[in-house]
């Protein structure tokens, strides 16, 4: 149940600010993003639905377009840092690439929402991560 409140309350909270803020997503140099939600899929297609924690990820992370990276502190107080290999933007949104240590990813986010989806894949092993950035800057 607390989890489900943190969730309701971080949601709103990244909803409010989007309109605020006085640079927007396109512009944006850094985003602060919130993982919301994640799944946990098996080759045998079954996922299951978790948090960040779950799957070992960070519920909050920035991204550095300047750096090309994306930085996050894990639940433990660890840092993971992941470099990004290829931006592509266009008029709806910005599209991230990368990998480390034997996975690769991507992640989608919406440039007049924030809302963010991504996806991890490695050997037999596959993760949807859904969340919401802001501009950071």
């Amino acid at each position: 149940m607390k989890k489900l409140i943190f969730t309701i309350l971080t949601s709103a909270l990244i909803g409010i600010s989007l309109p605020v803020s006085a640079v927007t997503i396109a512009d944006s140099k850094k985003l602060i993003c919130v993982t919301l939600m994640t799944f946990d899929c098996e080759t045998d297609g079954i996922c299951n639905k978790g948090t960040a924690h779950s799957i070992d990820v960070s519920l909050f992370f920035r991204i550095k377009f300047a750096d090309m990276k994306v930085v996050g502190v894990l639940s433990d107080g660890s840092t993971r840092t992941s470099d990004i290999a290829l931006i592509n933007r266009d008029d709806d949104g910005i599209y991230l690439y990368g990998n480390q240590k034997g996975r690769s990813w991507s992640a989608n986010i919406v440039k007049d929402s924030g809302a963010m989806s991504a996806t991890v894949s490695g050997d037999n092993e596959a993760f949807v991560i859904f969340g919401r950035c802001t501009p950071d800057d």
